[in-house]
């Protein structure tokens, strides 16, 4: 059959991950040069690829993973979204070349496997494999916000380059020029245009309403551009520590939105554990997996796709550990001129008052360091030898020091800090641009390009997609990221209030005080029987490691 300008359809195939928020208008745009056969984005993403090849991607509003074979060509074309949303892993060794979007399928197939020691070393450091490393010597991710077109017509598949078609820095080499007022006005448009086009779709929407300030917009605006029955899903947890119930059933009665309150047990979270490795496929130790997959695993009953806040922080410099990393660089500067207050340290902190203060200390810096004295001198003193900045922020976002890890790994990983690891695994965004930004946001746009990408998005794919769920943000829209990364700094930070900007519209949506609230965690009780460590994280590390090797037997 005929598909586009003669060729034939049976020509083109492919395979896809994801969803195409703005295929609606692709399609009007494609409508001439193709006879389409469905309404679906799927279609749509064929087409444009047969039609324009590798520039149709660019105009993709999306979160996705692809594969598109050409025979007219004899190419295939790759790609993921900007963000990084969808997962995309590609085997390249002993001459197989394969894709897919979990490790699963290679081990499967029965394809040799080798730890890479490098990954694992970052994993102990940091509690998940970042950058384009997994945790075989053989795979690795494919970029995000990249494609690649390979040449199949030779007999031997050719070595290939990922070709970046856009950055998330981009907008940091924007100046915003309008008013404050006038920002408030454009994001508000933005959100509400990025949470309409996500709620196409063929099954129930809802959203997951934690209370904080990002899940409580996404809500506010879901409500504004939604004329269905949706439903929020929001955890109530016994800790009042964690516990934001109260704020989600107020916000969701303001919005007429129905709540569903779920009540997850100690056993809903401990029957998590042991599905961990097998969703996860690599090692990974953020501990709000669990309480995720378990308000998953409770939400496919009543919702096929959900809305997230995900995002807000990173974009809008949310937490207030980048502030705060800003003044204890200060501070340390002062401390490391004076050595006898070093040497003071053990014997202060081993004082009743001493561990009260290093309690608000650790809170001051964003950073948790486990409940032994030990381990919060060792977290202390990691950040009183940071050389710079940039390793004082390796000291807060890390799990453990690098001198903690055994010594073949710390030389694997190198002398240099996070800050300029991740530079360097991503040189082609244009660091240049944040020469002239704030501390803040160089830490921020750090968090950007790592720490959501390869931890929170991470956490939250994979739990959602376990359970038949598909997670949608946004907050992530690249239009969002553009202009919240265009924004001056005081937009986004005044005094102690962080992601202004976003509190303030919330203000302007929400009647109450839960644009005031402040960042609470996402956190489960661990189980009791952890592997030795230093910290209470490194242990929950080493417990991940040791239940991911057991269930890995193909690994040599």
């Amino acid at each position: 059959m005929v598909g586009s300008k003669g060729a034939h359809r049976d020509a083109y195939s492919i395979v896809f991950n994801g969803e195409i928020y703005n295929y609606e208008s692709l399609r009007q745009e494609l409508i001439s040069d193709w006879q389409f056969l469905s309404r679906s984005d799927t279609e749509v993403l064929l087409a444009g690829l047969a039609n324009q090849g590798p520039s149709f991607i660019s105009k993709l509003n999306a979160m996705l993973a692809f594969a598109f074979l050409d025979l007219n060509r004899k190419a295939l074309i790759l790609g993921r979204d900007r963000i990084g949303k969808k997962p995309l892993y590609i085997y390249n060794s002993g001459g197989v070349f394969a894709f897919a979007s979990e490790l699963k399928p290679f081990r499967e197939l029965g394809l040799p496997l080798t730890l890479d020691q490098q990954a694992l070393g970052y994993y102990r450091w940091l509690g998940y494999i970042p950058g384009k490393m997994t945790i075989y010597k053989e795979c690795w991710k494919f970029p995000a916000a990249s494609f690649a077109m390979i040449d199949i017509g030779q007999r031997k598949l050719p070595e290939f380059k990922p070709e970046l078609y856009w950055s998330p820095l981009t907008g940091y080499g924007r100046s915003y020029q309008g008013t404050y007022k006038d920002a408030i006005e454009e994001f508000s448009e933005l959100l509400d245009d990025a949470t309409r086009i996500r709620l196409n779709s063929d099954v129930p929407v809802g959203v997951f309403l934690s209370g904080g300030i990002d899940s409580s917009l996404v809500a506010t605006s879901l409500a504004r551009t939604h004329n269905h029955e949706v439903q929020a899903f929001t955890v109530r947890f016994q800790d009042k520590l964690y516990d934001e119930s109260q704020v989600a059933i107020d916000t969701a009665r303001q919005l007429k939105i129905k709540i569903n309150l779920l009540d997850l047990t100690a056993e809903d979270f401990t029957r998590q554990l042991s599905r961990i490795s097998h969703f996860y496929d690599e090692p990974f130790s953020d501990s709000s997996q669990i309480p995720t997959m378990a308000i998953a695993e409770a939400t496919r009953q009543h919702a096929k796709v959900v809305l997230t806040g995900d995002g807000g922080d990173e974009v809008f410099v949310g937490y207030p550990r980048i502030s705060n990393q800003a003044t204890l660089a200060r501070y340390l500067a002062f401390i490391k001129r004076v050595p006898k207050l070093s040497l003071g340290l053990r014997a202060f902190f081993s004082s009743p008052l001493g561990q009260k203060l290093f309690t608000k200390f650790l809170e001051f810096t964003g950073s948790s360091a486990g409940s032994n004295l030990d381990s919060k001198i060792a977290r202390l003193q990691g950040l009183l030898s940071a050389v710079d900045e940039s390793f004082i922020y390796e000291g807060v976002m890390c799990i453990q020091q690098k001198e903690w890890l055994d010594s073949d790994l710390n030389a694997l990983l190198g002398p240099q800090s996070l800050a300029s690891s991740i530079r360097e695994w991503y040189p082609e965004y244009g660091w240049e641009l944040m020469n002239s930004r704030s501390f803040q946001e160089q830490t921020a746009a750090l968090d950007l390009v790592s720490y959501m990408r390869d931890d929170v998005l991470v956490k939250v794919d994979r739990a959602t997609m376990a359970y038949g769920i598909e997670a949608r943000s946004p907050l992530l829209d690249y239009r969002i990221v553009e202009f919240g990364t265009s924004l001056p700094l005081a937009f986004k930070v005044r005094g102690s209030m962080h992601k202004r900007i976003l509190r303030d519209t919330l203000a302007m949506r929400l009647a109450g005080d839960a644009w005031k609230l402040g960042k609470k965690g996402f956190g489960v009780p661990l189980p009791e029987s952890l592997p030795p460590g230093p910290t209470m994280t490194a242990r929950w590390n080493r417990y991940i490691e040791n239940q991911w090797r057991q269930s890995t037997p193909v690994l040599r």
